[in-house]
């Protein structure tokens, strides 16, 4: 096994000051279901004032010769240790190492020292690393170790990632299409900077509205209630699952009306305003315009999650407080940034420069695609944070840009019905997604649907199937 040591700063693609193991040890103790050497370490910045990438890499004694690299979620700024699931696995199944996958993660780069804490950002390396560049340098220090393990190389690498997770999957086949052999793209926050401006503006509107226009998470869920009893009556959701999401697009308004048994038309304007997409008076990175809007199916608010926040004013919500974390440290770079004041058409240099950092909305995957590289992509219907028709419109631009014959060789979306974000109320999907992504890598294997089961309690182990998107 390779002990504590150095690691130079040329085993990395990008410019760090090396690296070094600070930990090593066979992991053996009765109860495991598999044996593995863990691996710390710590890759140093350029800067010397920003902090290291603080990584753990996972290598089990009955390998099976691939790697599988763990994504984030939130702000990052924990360690991911490997050894948990990948999206949308049940706790009941194997995870990647107990399946043979030496597997790695990392904390991107920073530790936070409260959720909301993002002063990190500050440091333009840290904020680089978190974007993007620590994806690449984990991989490479995880293959070095591979291979001074193992004596040879991972013959295929998947990086597998929900929610900011899922964002870094897809800046993994962007930025490094070389690297990686196959991505799980599980509801990413790919739109980082365009899904923030949108947010802001929301947000905004609300807190312009009054207290009339606030909306309590208890209000919410009764109101959605209605929605979906209507659109049960007009047989585009079943149980709760949507059957049909073009018809209950089309049943918009009538959805509105159900919604005014429980909101008032003030109420009614600023929920309205969520479902509107946002046009930018400039481009963002890649070309973008514009910020879709929530689809009408989408449940904002459940039991365990209320964006809005509790009290009207206060900012108290998630969206409000990654509103205001993000503008202040992300765009502004100014702890001390009049949030209230902030208007994007004011601050274009640094909205671009953060959308150039952090988004990952690039449909010209051809490098990835030409080197046989698969994106198995998934994406709740009930998510609460994430709009649904953002993801079908990157979807789709992909589609438009190798033509449907190609991109469905290479790339596949699958919506899954009563899901939210990172658990589902309605329907908490269990679904293979390595075992189906390393499927279509090895034997071609494309995935036309896939059978997800119900964990949750009361109803677990039943199934719905979950088709391809067209």
């Amino acid at each position: 096994m390779i002990l504590t040591q150095d690691i130079p700063a040329s085993v990395f693609g990008l410019p760090t000051n090396g690296a070094r193991i600070t930990f090593a040890e066979l992991i053996n103790e009765e109860g495991n279901k598999v044996q593995f050497y863990k691996v710390l370490g710590e890759i140093y910045p350029v800067d010397t004032t920003a902090p290291v990438i603080n990584f753990q890499i996972n290598l089990p004694l009955k390998w099976n010769g691939k790697l599988v690299h763990l994504g984030g979620g939130g702000f990052n700024g924990y360690l991911i240790t490997g050894l948990g699931r990948v999206p949308c696995e049940g706790e009941r199944k194997p995870t990647a190492l107990e399946r043979g996958y030496a597997t790695c993660g990392s904390d991107s780069g920073h530790v936070n020292t409260t959720f909301w804490d993002i002063s990190w950002a500050l440091n333009d390396e840290c904020l680089e690393n978190f974007g993007y560049a620590h994806i690449k340098k984990v991989k490479d220090v995880a293959s070095y170790i591979i291979y001074k393990h193992y004596g040879s190389s991972a013959e295929k690498v998947f990086f597998v990632g929900s929610s900011n997770g899922g964002r870094e999957a897809l800046m993994a086949v962007q930025r490094y299409p070389e690297d990686y052999d196959g991505v799980v793209v599980g509801y990413p926050v790919f739109n980082w900077t365009a899904k923030i401006l949108a947010d802001y503006r929301n947000m905004k509107f609300m807190d312009e509205a009054g207290p009339e226009g606030f909306i309590s998470a208890e209000q919410f869920i009764e109101a959605y209630a209605k929605v979906r009893e209507f659109f049960e009556e007009q047989g585009c959701m079943k149980n709760g699952l949507v059957q049909d999401l073009e018809k209950c697009e089309l049943l918009k308004e009538e959805a509105f009306l159900r919604m005014r048994k429980v909101l008032s038309q003030t109420q009614i304007d600023v929920l309205k305003n969520f479902y509107k997409p946002m046009e930018f008076e400039y481009e963002l990175a890649n070309g973008v315009k514009q910020m879709q809007g929530f689809s009408i199916v989408q449940q904002f608010c459940d039991y365990k999650l209320h964006p809005f926040g509790k009290i009207p004013g206060a900012r108290d919500g998630l969206f409000a407080k990654t509103v205001d974390a993000i503008i202040r440290y992300q765009i502004l770079r100014n702890e001390n940034a009049d949030i209230k004041s902030f208007n994007y058409r004011e601050h274009k240099k640094e909205v671009q420069n953060l959308s150039n950092i952090m988004d990952a909305t690039n449909p010209k995957l051809s490098a990835f695609q030409a080197k046989g590289g698969k994106v198995l992509m998934a994406h709740g219907t009930s998510d609460q944070l994430l709009s649904l028709h953002a993801i079908i419109d990157y979807y789709n631009q992909v589609v438009r840009y190798f033509g449907e014959d190609k991109a469905e060789n290479f790339i596949k979306l699958f919506l899954m019905p009563g899901f939210g974000h990172d658990y589902g109320e309605v329907f908490n999907v269990h679904a293979d997604m390595l075992q189906i992504l390393d499927n279509w890598v090895e034997n071609g294997v494309a995935p036309k649907e896939i059978i997800a089961e119900d964990q949750n309690e009361a109803t677990y182990g039943r199934t719905q199937i979950l088709k391809a998107f067209k």
